[in-house]
């Protein structure tokens, strides 16, 4: 797929490789639910630059959610190999498994992507709601405050610590 828009874009005053731009759009797609158009831009990112682990951490994350788990375990071992630190990587194993309901192997999960990225909230919040699925409300309390000492007051993602907050201090 060619990218039909060749201006030039800026990102944190830096212009952006044609990889970045097919990452940017792939992830525009994701937020859409355009799975296949993402894993097409995300494939030609990753054939242009064939050592960038967060081009192959996306695309894992994205074949997760579109229901490839083998080939996203493939992307998700080849990022790891490149950088073991694509707390991504975790982030997703956990969604996966937390989705599944096996709540302690998301635990595992996202306390591995904790430890590579101690100031990521959602490796939190998802921590403390895989504790609160399994009725461990003290272990979620800490959990969604660790998330909430993470942020900016400005955070978007402060309203969803919140409201899990709440629901586990009634639950």
């Amino acid at each position: 797929m060619m990218i039909e828009n060749n201006k030039i874009k800026l990102s944190n005053g830096g212009v952006l490789s044609t990889a970045e731009r097919y990452l940017e759009r792939a992830l525009d797609s994701l937020k859409k639910g355009k799975y296949d158009d993402a894993l097409s831009d995300l494939d030609e990112a990753v054939n242009l630059e064939r050592r960038n682990p967060e081009l192959y951490a996306t695309r894992g994350y994205v074949q997760l959610g579109s229901g490839q788990s083998e080939d996203a375990e493939n992307d998700f071992a080849t990022a790891l190999k490149i950088d073991p630190t694509q707390w991504i990587v975790y982030f997703a194993r956990g969604k996966h498994a937390f989705d599944a309901g096996d709540y302690d192997t998301a635990i595992r999960h996202f306390r591995d992507g904790t430890k590579i990225a101690p100031m990521q909230p959602e490796l939190y919040i998802f921590r403390a709601a895989a504790y609160y699925q399994k009725g461990d409300k003290k272990a979620a309390e800490r959990e969604i405050d660790d998330a909430l000492q993470t942020m900016q007051p400005k955070d978007k993602r402060n309203g969803i610590a919140r409201k899990w907050k709440n629901a586990i201090k009634k639950g």
